[in-house]
């Protein structure tokens, strides 16, 4: 498997979960993959939400950069009487841990269908400054990529895989094939913040 094509599927991966999660298409145009060296900052957001899948050949850290704005300008529609009532905190605290886990569901069940292969962590919440604190691995088995979202309003969010190979070999000779997820929570039209 190439790495570059694998990582390029997780983040469309995110970009299909963001246009279910928001109930919309989502995106203007398919966002183009970055690698570490190709951007210009580190910190891609005001706010950052991430989550990690791993299975026994490579862990997977998904993260969603943004800022508050930019989240209620183009990705809150669907859940505007719940926003007036609950405030901004609700926002940055729900939107990237909801979305993060809607992304890692998505890619748990691509890379496994069974289940028994794949784990998936809880989301978390922090200021996206942190960022400057994560050190990446220069390790050769350690890959960044990241794809900037803009909205139907022009607002914009990043998306970002950090990609860990256990076993680099058994990654080159793994072949998947990806597949797009629909969920039973889809399907109902209903999503409840928890």
């Amino acid at each position: 498997m190439d790495v570059f094509s694998f990582q390029k599927e997780v983040l469309a991966t995110g970009v299909r979960a963001l246009g279910r999660f928001t109930r919309s298409d989502g995106a203007v145009s398919e966002p183009a993959v970055q690698s570490e060296g190709e951007l210009s900052f580190q910190v891609l957001g005001h706010w950052l939400g991430s989550i990690l899948v791993a299975t026994r050949i490579l862990k997977v850290t998904l993260k969603v950069h943004y800022s508050l704005p930019s989240v209620m300008e183009d990705w809150m529609d669907p859940w505007r009487s719940q926003l007036q009532s609950e405030g901004r905190a609700f926002v940055v605290r729900e939107f990237g841990k909801e979305f993060t886990n809607w992304w890692a569901g998505d890619l748990k069940k691509a890379l496994d269908p069974e289940g028994n292969e794949s784990s998936m962590g809880l989301p978390m919440i922090c200021r996206g400054f942190d960022e400057i604190y994560s050190r990446r691995s220069n390790a050769r088995d350690c890959h960044f990529s990241a794809a900037r979202i803009v909205g139907q309003k022009e607002s914009s969010l990043w998306v970002s895989s950090l990609l860990e190979l256990k076993s680099p070999k058994d990654f080159s000779d793994w072949n998947w094939e990806p597949r797009e997820v629909i969920s039973g929570s889809e399907k109902s039209g209903e999503v409840e913040f928890l």
